[in-house]
């Protein structure tokens, strides 16, 4: 039996599915965070992850309103900045951010000689950086190389990878 983590970098992908129901990992997520927080796990989101939760939790809401119908004027459109404000407040509650500098530039552009994705090398870099014992995200594939994708196709819904280590590539453990 392995011991439980004591820390968690959650991706933006994660959070998203938390915050937004519609999405189709939002039980899982909110599953995840729920075990988390009742194992005193703590949880962890990259700094550079706050700008993309914010714009796509105001467009979603603002999605939401035309779906029902509802023109988007100025009330919805607060509406759906105060929802987004609010899903940051709940993440800054639960979650520790992690900081970036010239370091974290530094170590994803190493990471960027095996995986071509900028912003998954600067989220690898946080995971470096905070000495979380997991990163979680959605899709493995992502986080691989070309040579390990065709290894984890199969990856659906939450995944957990294992720490991240100057050298690659990583291993995952999936529910």
């Amino acid at each position: 039996m392995s011991a439980l983590p004591h820390a968690l970098l959650l991706d933006t992908n994660v959070w998203l599915d938390n915050y937004l129901p519609f999405r189709t990992g939002h039980e899982d997520a909110t599953r995840l965070l729920t075990y988390a927080q009742q194992a005193e796990v703590h949880l962890l989101y990259a700094m550079g992850s706050l700008q993309d939760l914010a714009y796509v939790l105001q467009a979603s809401a603002k999605e939401q309103f035309r779906r029902i119908g509802r023109q988007v004027d100025q009330e919805a459109a607060a509406v759906a900045r105060a929802f987004s404000l609010d899903c940051l407040a709940n993440l800054r509650t639960i979650a520790t951010a992690v900081g970036a500098d010239e370091s974290d530039l530094w170590l994803a552009e190493r990471y960027l000689r095996v995986h071509h994705d900028v912003e998954d090398c600067l989220v690898m870099a946080a995971v470096t950086r905070s000495k979380a014992d997991w990163l979680v995200g959605l899709n493995a594939s992502r986080l691989y190389s070309s040579s390990m994708r065709s290894a984890h196709t199969a990856a659906r819904g939450i995944i957990m990878v294992m720490k991240l280590a100057m050298t690659m590539p990583m291993r995952i453990c999936m529910r």
